[in-house]
């Protein structure tokens, strides 16, 4: 009777669902725990790496060649490619561990997107003293659908439990939302009243970086085999840390002169999500590991740690393309994304758990704050569009801190919310 009464009145804990245990949890308290902690930064550096050295280049020239506007590439070619984390994640805790780990790292990572990521771009530009007027065609468009996806995410979330048609509309809105933007140029025509060729205009005084970048892709592949030796030891040190993983990716990743041809590029892309989605693996379990050992509930270490984790994609790939002057596609890839977080990333693994399920047609939400800290989306959305607006739609370092101050206010009140601070919403965590 005990065993089952504890049952009930607890949450299982996610990291009995990974495959192996790694250390027992005395041997985590007593220090094996930095194994998983520098693992974690290992999967943050080697996901910035992929995404900043061979995913970015390969999205710029697939826009390139399919002639997409680069507010459009960013919501939707850029967007898919840098949330693969937080899809892989979502399958993870939907399929997995059946936890919140999944949704709470979406919901922090769709507020990291919006805020950190204009956060870092807003510095980026301070750092090399520039800001880049932003199109307000693009962020509006991409700010209502983002809007009414949080929206409708929080409707869903107020019964704790997803049915398999709230997955489907979900699903169904972001298919709606690519055939937009597919029409995207006669709806803006028809709603600004005047040539869409204008809308390109803003964007052609933004200003350009040194090519600087350019030539370091094109010597990615020596970089892999030759050691700086005229660098300095922190440098010296980070190219012998990373060998490993830039070696892997030199060898299963296509790039520079093959590039140039379409089925390269194609498989470039492929690759890149696989790995994304492979170390997106390894960092949701060991930051599982990390938030088991130190008794923190999964929403919250998904909310924070986790949702960092998954945001440097859009982090790195924003920042890179906003330091070439293109503005329209760093943002519009934060909006983007947060947009398919929340459709696609979630509504995807849920509609396939609650369709093959023999009983119940629906996903179980274990914690009912994330329904409080889906609600801070649209918070910080409109923080996020009031900054933007009140400044006429230019990204400068003023924007940056103000995001950056947001976001964290919005850290420290969504985890103590998740951690039973102001009132009960999560279960305790079952212990052995």
């Amino acid at each position: 009777m005990m065993q089952s009464v504890l049952e009930i009145n607890c949450t299982p804990p996610a990291v009995d669902e990974f495959p192996v245990e790694l250390f027992s949890t005395q041997q985590l308290v007593n220090g094996a725990i930095v194994v998983p902690v520098l693992l974690t930064v290992y999967s943050f550096i080697a996901i910035a790496i992929v995404c900043d050295e061979y995913f970015v280049p390969v999205v710029e020239k697939i826009c390139t060649d399919l002639n997409v506007p680069s507010d459009i590439g960013g919501a939707t070619f850029m967007a898919i490619a840098t949330a693969a984390p937080e899809l892989f994640i979502n399958i993870v805790g939907t399929f997995v561990t059946k936890g919140d780990i999944g949704l709470g790292t979406i919901v922090g990572s769709a507020v990291f997107n919006n805020l950190a990521v204009t956060a870092c771009c807003g510095l980026t530009l301070a750092i090399i003293g520039a800001e880049i007027q932003l199109e307000r065609w693009s962020i509006t468009r991409d700010s209502l659908v983002y809007g009414v996806s949080a929206c409708l995410l929080i409707v869903f979330l107020n019964n704790e439990k997803i049915e398999w048609f709230e997955a489907m509309i979900l699903v169904l809105l972001y298919i709606a939302y690519i055939v937009f933007l597919v029409f995207d140029k006669k709806i803006q025509t028809l709603v600004k009243r005047k040539h869409p060729s204008e809308e390109s205009g803003k964007q052609e005084d933004a200003p350009k970086v040194e090519d600087g970048d350019e030539e370091s892709n094109d010597n990615e592949t020596t970089s892999v085999w030759k050691f700086p030796s005229k660098s300095n030891c922190f440098s010296q040190g980070a190219w012998v840390i990373n060998w490993p993983i830039n070696f892997a990716f030199f060898v299963t990743i296509p790039s520079g002169e093959k590039l140039k041809s379409k089925v390269w590029i194609s498989l470039a892309f492929l690759m890149c999500i696989i790995w994304i989605g492979i170390l997106s693996y390894v960092l949701s379990w060991m930051i599982t590991i990390i938030g088991d050992t130190l008794r923190i509930p999964d929403s919250v270490m998904g909310i924070t740690f986790l949702a960092i984790g998954a945001g440097v994609p859009e982090a790195a790939s924003s920042i890179a393309v906003v330091k070439h002057g293109n503005g329209a596609m760093g943002i519009s890839n934060s909006l983007g994304s947060n947009t398919l977080d929340i459709l696609l990333c979630l509504g995807l693994p849920w509609l396939l758990k609650s369709s093959l399920a023999s009983d119940n047609k629906w996903v179980n939400i274990n914690s009912s704050g994330l329904q409080y800290s889906a609600f801070s989306l649209l918070v910080t959305l409109v923080a996020f569009y009031l900054a933007i607006w009140v400044n006429k739609f230019k990204l400068n370092k003023w924007v940056g801190l103000y995001t950056l101050i947001v976001y964290l206010i919005f850290i420290v009140f969504a985890s103590l919310i998740e951690l039973n601070v102001f009132f009960e919403v999560n279960l305790p965590t079952c212990r052995k």
